[in-house]
């Protein structure tokens, strides 16, 4: 069993099976290195694309996975509950796990996949939880809920593979205006994306975004648009929100490139103008939606939102969520205010607190059924 300390004992997870993979491991390693080593003893879990849990003494160096060296002397290992608390099991070691600390990206991890598996142990987590996550990665389900709320989105549809491709060009011309993009409802870091500027493209675009879901999402491209994005989190009954940046690129859309290719230091990437330089009635309508959509989506943890702005019609349009943005968007925060340290704790101590909250909640139910129904199940 892991030894008591005066330290709370940290789980960092990162990697899993989703297109989003590496970004993973660079948000991951980013929070490790801010993670103060004097509050925290802190374990690394890395989920290889095949779903396997590892620990090693290297998985916190950026260069193990440079090399492809990250697999020496790791051991696979399963998250346990073990008297009400919640352990890392590895052959016969126990390693006592306070706070899990999920660094992920993408379908089939940010999805809601690894709060589900952390809810089932019991665990507690910086992250939102299954139910907030799933609705949040699937573009489609997101922005129909925030429309009730009377939050906008670019005209959009939704597709499925099981359809016929001929009747989706002719639905396409009836109910959108070309240009267009084309988008996985579920994935991110601009992955799978195609933008279509007439009827003569757009077969073969669908059919490429279609390599990547089964369900896409085909909106109208707006042309002459800034983009925006705004992060926030809670912490003790206050929503604390970041800067605005706007994000800057020459193609039709933010490309994986210039987001994570072009600069590595985010605070000077050229790509990026923080804070953004707008007007105080933007800002406030940027940051009141930020807060809005935290709170109907019923997040917990640090969330990114990104918005796009017609200049032409002068118009606010929501875009999407990003439930655990890459590096947790701490440079988007004031570095002097709020540094990244500072927020990790934050997230951590409020992790806790919604944990004992949720204790105190009734998760069982005491009834006679089964006596009752005994005469049925008689063979």
């Amino acid at each position: 069993m892991t030894k008591k300390t005066n330290k709370l004992n940290i789980c960092l997870m990162f990697g899993g099976r989703s297109t989003e993979h590496d970004i993973s491991i660079i948000s991951g390693l980013q929070v490790y290195q801010a993670l103060n080593k004097d509050k925290y003893n802190v374990n690394v879990i890395y989920i290889t694309k095949d779903n396997h849990m590892l620990v090693g003494p290297n998985l916190h160096k950026l260069k193990a996975y440079q090399e492809n060296s990250f697999l020496k002397h790791t051991k696979e290992v399963t998250i346990t509950n073990i008297d009400g608390k919640t352990y890392i099991k590895e052959k016969k070691k126990e390693h006592l796990v306070d706070v899990f600390v999920p660094i992920f990206h993408g379908q089939g991890v940010e999805d809601g996949t690894i709060s589900s598996l952390l809810d089932f142990v019991d665990a507690t987590y910086i992250t939102s939880d299954p139910t907030s996550s799933a609705i949040s990665q699937d573009k489609v389900y997101t922005k129909d809920i925030l429309k009730k709320y009377h939050v906008s989105s670019p005209r959009y549809v939704l597709f499925k593979k099981t359809e016929d491709v001929d009747e989706l060009i002719k639905v396409i011309g009836q109910k959108l205006i070309y240009p267009i993009i084309i988008k996985p409802t579920r994935l991110g870091s601009s992955i799978g994306i195609e933008v279509a500027k007439d009827e003569e493209e757009v077969s073969q675009k669908l059919r490429n975004v279609f390599r990547y879901s089964s369900s896409i999402i085909v909106e109208e491209l707006i042309k002459e648009k800034k983009e925006y994005n705004c992060a926030c989190f809670k912490y003790n009954n206050r929503l604390y929100l970041s800067n605005i940046e706007e994000v800057l690129t020459n193609n039709d859309i933010l490309t994986f490139d210039d987001k994570y290719l072009k600069d590595i230091k985010l605070e000077q990437n050229k790509q990026r103008i923080i804070p953004a330089q707008i007007d105080a009635e933007l800002e406030q309508k940027i940051k009141e939606t930020t807060k809005d959509i935290y709170q109907i989506l019923n997040h917990q943890g640090i969330i990114r939102i990104d918005y796009i702005y017609d200049i032409n019609k002068k118009r606010l349009f929501f875009n999407e969520v990003n439930t655990i943005p890459g590096s947790l968007a701490f440079y988007l925060f004031d570095k002097n205010k709020l540094p990244f340290d500072i927020i990790i704790d934050m997230l951590i101590k409020e992790a806790i607190l919604n944990k004992q909250k949720e204790k105190k909640l009734i998760k069982s139910f005491s009834s006679n059924v089964l006596n009752s129904k005994s005469k049925i199940l008689k063979k």
